[in-house]
């Protein structure tokens, strides 16, 4: 678009009437149309960066839970073998 093409454009909206009126209300429509469809791509980007991070958070925390399950059921295996090598302690210091 050059100069000439501007100074055109700006000479038929300062003669007014209802064509330079549509022309400036298509302009801003246009304007309002591109800058929505904007915004919807930006969201829906964060949006799927967000929902991609729950799936990795929720994962993170499904393997710390199962850690902790492990960890529990060794301790309880552990405390389990200690008790037997307590009571087959105990009856030998009776004798």
């Amino acid at each position: 678009m050059g100069p000439e093409e501007i100074q055109g454009f700006a000479t038929f909206l300062s003669h007014g009437g209802i064509a330079a009126i549509i022309a400036v209300l298509l302009c801003a429509i246009g304007v309002l149309v591109w800058e929505r469809s904007r915004l919807l791509s930006i969201i829906e980007a964060l949006t799927t960066q967000i929902i991609d991070s729950k799936k990795e958070e929720t994962e993170s925390i499904k393997e710390i839970i199962d850690l902790y399950h492990q960890g529990n059921l060794t301790l309880v295996t552990t405390l389990t073998e200690i008790k037997g090598v307590l009571a087959n302690i105990h009856p030998s210091r009776r004798s």
